[in-house]
């Protein structure tokens, strides 16, 4: 029997199964599809509530155990399962009517066939069944059987959850989407997602720093550079990856250029933190560390002065500051840092263009390169700038230094505090003396008692003599203590140390015999301390002048400078020139009480007739500014500031007065020192001309020797009578010095002397005595040169009279040298009135050491007398010359 039907039917049955399948797996599909985008969404959504990695974790598994079910569900039981045989007949009967039923009839009866099972027909029968429904099914369309219209449901759900949960990951995170659609069910925690090798790291710093680039291999990708250097990372990845960029912790996002198998990337180090590189997709490597290292700040230390003492300084005194400094890349400044009360001063010491790493140095500090006030304590230190490029240079300041600008005006009120001390000590001195002197004419004398006590009185003028010391060595260094004084101070330092050498006998002296001499002694100790008192209470009173002086000229100081505060006020309101303009007044109201307190100990104790009523007329200062005050608070600056003016014209009025008043006191208790001088000058001059006048004769007189010896004969006889004549009259001359030495020696001649007058006359003295002996012994040659020595000494000694002369008629005006300024120290200074009174001194030429040395042993040798045998060598000798 043909199979042709048979074959038919069942390849028209399998194609019908194969579409049935396919569109049963379609379906599945998309069904699938459905349901995997809609539990995206869902996750995604759930995703939002919170970034626990465990949360995270939670949901990926929940959706993959999900994901798997619906594979299993939609697309693994569709492909295994077959269609049931009562889809058949509906699936056939759309296309005709009873066909599906002969469909499963036809397929029925041949498998019982095959299956060897009885059909209960005939053979033939079944055949023609076969081929009836074989035949049928040839000209049947199969996809007209298979529909695919139920696939349509599927699109609507399918577009839904695909929009849906694309929504929702737009919302979600890129490392939430990185770890989702990664195989990882944990959150990256520092684990790398993209690994890296072959890491290197370039190093570029900052030019500052000049620290050479340089590139480190092998690393693992930690930075730790120096702030301001930037880094360049080379890698390769070790998977494939999409567009790449560097984050760092900061926010910033740099791009990775990829070339070949290798990645680069580039930043520049500003601070702590981290970085990391992701691709377009996700992934990410784990985080890096970047530290910055900063640029440290310069070290700076004062090596010397090393103490934690206040130092003083004044005058023309400075202190010698010795600084270090250190910096890890370089100094560009060197500044010089002083703070006080008053505010900050910076002066720039170096500039240092090569900015080297240690540096050190010294600055002089002294009394005009501070901003601090008399008396004020302020600290110094040394600051350096290093060369940071990039956050800025920074400071660094080393330990500080404590410095006192010495007040001198106090430093001078201390002198004459000090001055006041010794007239008290030398004061009661005197009374003691005079009150203990031994009386010579009493029958009885307790010579122990007239021990202890005149033990006692020599330890008060002992006091008196270390307070004089004191007194001395003070006013060299102060700029206000006139010379005039000093020399008489100076004298009477050398006067009072005589007395106490006398003293120092007088031990010897307390018995019967001795007792008239030491009466003498007390006499003498008497007259000194008398004319010690008096030049003392001269000088005292003269500084208290002075010092109100000083008071008016700071009064006037003030009134100037509040006067450019009232006019900076006028321009308009300023909080701050108020303020200073309460101060101001302030300070003037107390310099006023000051010098109140100044003019009331004047009027009680310069005499009557040296300071006129006008100078006491401006006490009520106080009350003047008081209602200054009151105009200024009131916005009357106009009428404040013609007040001012009148205050500043009556503060006038009374420095002038003051000043005369200094001057007639001043030349009142100079007068007898200044006429004294004048009687001294004008006997040396006497002596000069007489000494001069007789070098003169002499010289003439070994000329006549000279040209008598070429000619005629001359009576030696005569010659000699000339040269007694002469020495007759050097011994006269010689006389008159000696005298004249004696009286500047002698306390009796004035306080005011020269320290050195008295020795240059007694030096003259003796080149004299040297002359006569030499012209007696016929020694012309000689005694010239002993006359002309003495007339060097007669003029160093007249000059020296009239250098202190005009001192003396300088103080008598009030425009005295300050004692440091002719000891040499340099320092200008002022008169009463603030004009400046300095000169300048033109030395004379120094004297050769060799050649001084030289005449102190010629006239050593004069003195002593010549050696045995050269009497005879020297009358040849000059016999030789005259002839």
């Amino acid at each position: 029997m043909d199979s042709h039907p048979k074959l038919v039917l069942q390849s028209f049955l399998d194609r019908y199964f194969s579409e049935k399948s396919r569109a049963a797996v379609l379906g599945g599909v998309l069904a699938f599809l459905a349901a995997a985008a809609g539990g995206l969404g869902f996750i995604s959504i759930l995703s939002l509530i919170g970034s626990n990695p465990f949360y995270l974790s939670f949901l990926k598994i929940i959706y993959l155990m999900g994901f798997v079910l619906c594979i299993y569900r939609f697309l693994v039981l569709p492909a295994l399962n077959r269609e049931p045989r009562s889809d058949i007949i509906e699936d056939f009967d759309k296309v005709r009517r009873g066909i599906g039923e002969d469909i499963l009839s036809g397929l029925e009866l041949m498998e019982q066939r095959e299956a060897g099972k009885s059909t209960g027909v005939s053979e033939d029968l079944v055949d023609a069944q076969i081929q009836v429904v074989s035949g049928s099914l040839e000209n049947e369309d199969i996809k007209t059987a298979v529909s695919l219209e139920r696939l349509r449901r599927y699109f609507a759900p399918l577009a839904v959850s695909v929009v849906l949960s694309t929504l929702a990951l737009l919302f979600t995170g890129p490392e939430f989407r990185s770890f989702f659609f990664s195989t990882r069910l944990v959150p990256l925690t520092g684990h790398a997602a993209l690994e890296l090798a072959d890491i290197s790291i370039t190093y570029k710093y900052p030019q500052y720093s000049r620290i050479p680039q340089q590139t480190v291999l092998g690393t693992t990708g930690d930075v730790k550079a120096l702030m301001g250097t930037q880094v360049t990372l080379r890698a390769v990845p070790l998977r494939a990856v999409g567009n790449l960029e560097l984050v760092l912790s900061s926010g910033l996002r740099v791009s990775v250029s990829r070339e070949g198998g290798s990645i680069e990337g580039s930043f520049t180090v500003l601070s702590d933190g981290s970085y990391f590189i992701r691709d377009s997709l996700g992934a990410r490597t784990r985080d890096f560390a970047v530290t910055a290292e900063k640029d440290r700040f310069p070290s700076v230390k004062i090596s010397s002065p090393n103490t934690e003492d206040i130092l003083d300084i004044k005058g023309e005194e400075s202190i010698d500051i010795e600084y270090e400094t250190a910096d890890d890349f370089g100094h560009t400044a060197i500044y010089l840092l002083s703070r006080s009360e008053h505010g900050e001063h910076i002066k720039l010491l170096s500039e240092l263009a090569e900015e080297p790493q240690r540096f050190g140095g010294s600055v002089k500090i002294d009394v005009y390169s501070v901003p601090g006030q008399p008396g004020e304590v302020f600290e110094v230190g040394v600051m350096a700038y290093d060369n940071d490029g990039v956050s800025g240079p920074k400071a660094g300041i080393s330990n500080t230094i404590r410095i006192r600008v010495k007040d001198r005006r106090q430093e001078h009120r201390d002198i004459v505090e000090l001055a006041e001390v010794l007239f008290e000590q030398l004061l009661e001195t005197l009374a003691d003396d005079i009150e203990f002197r031994p009386d010579t004419l009493a029958a009885a004398i307790d010579y122990q008692a007239v021990r202890e006590t005149q033990g006692d009185i020599t330890v008060k003028i002992q006091g008196a003599y270390a307070t004089l010391e004191a007194l001395i060595d003070n006013m060299k260094g102060d700029d206000y203590s006139d010379y005039t004084y000093f020399i008489g101070l100076s004298n009477m330092l050398s006067r009072i140390d005589e007395i106490l050498e006398d003293r120092n006998e007088t031990s010897s002296l307390f018995s019967q015999a001795g007792i008239g001499r030491f009466d003498g002694r007390i006499t003498r100790e008497i007259n000194e301390f008398e004319d010690d008192v008096l030049f003392l209470d001269s000088m005292i009173k003269s500084e208290m002048i002075r010092d109100s002086l000083l008071y008016g000229q700071d009064m006037a100081s003030g009134y100037e400078e509040l006067s450019e505060l009232l006019k900076k006020l006028k321009e308009g309101v300023d909080e701050e020139t108020l303020k200073a303009i309460e101060r101001k007044i302030a300070e003037l109201k107390e310099l006023m009480a000051q010098m109140a307190q100044k003019l009331a100990s004047l009027n009680s104790s310069i005499p009557e007739g040296h300071l006129n009523p006008e100078a006491f007329k401006t006490v009520n200062v106080s009350e003047q500014l008081d209602e200054m005050m009151k105009l200024i608070e009131e916005g009357r600056l106009d009428e404040a500031l013609s007040m001012l003016g009148d205050m500043e014209s009556q503060m006038q009025d009374m420095m002038a007065a003051l000043q005369s008043g200094a001057q007639s006191f001043a030349s009142a208790s100079l007068s007898g020192g200044i006429m004294t001088l004048n009687n001294i000058v004008s006997r040396i001059e006497k002596l000069e001309e007489a000494e001069s006048e007789l070098k003169q004769n002499t010289e003439s007189l070994m000329d006549s020797l000279l040209k008598n010896r070429e000619g005629a004969e001359r009576d030696d006889s005569a010659a000699k009578k000339d040269m007694r004549k002469l020495a007759d009259r050097q011994d006269k001359i010689e006389r008159e010095t000696y005298e004249l030495a004696g009286e500047c020696n002698n306390p009796s001649a004035g306080a005011v002397l020269p320290g050195e007058l008295g020795k240059e006359l007694g030096e003259a003295s003796r080149y004299m005595a040297g002359a006569s002996e030499n012209l007696s012994e016929a020694e012309i040659s000689k005694g010239i040169s002993n006359e002309s020595e003495a007339l060097e000494a007669l003029r160093r000694a007249k000059a020296s009279a009239k250098g202190l002369l005009e001192q003396l008629k300088m103080s008598s005006m009030g425009r005295g040298q300050s004692v440091p300024f002719v000891l040499g120290g340099g320092n200008r200074r002022h008169g009463m009135i603030g004009v400046d009174t300095g000169y300048v001194e033109i030395p004379q030429a120094a004297e050769p050491v060799v050649g001084k040395e030289l005449k102190e042993s010629l006239l050593k040798a004069l003195r002593d007398g010549s050696p045995e045998g050269f009497d005879e060598l020297n009358r040849k000798y000059y016999e030789r010359i005259i002839k």
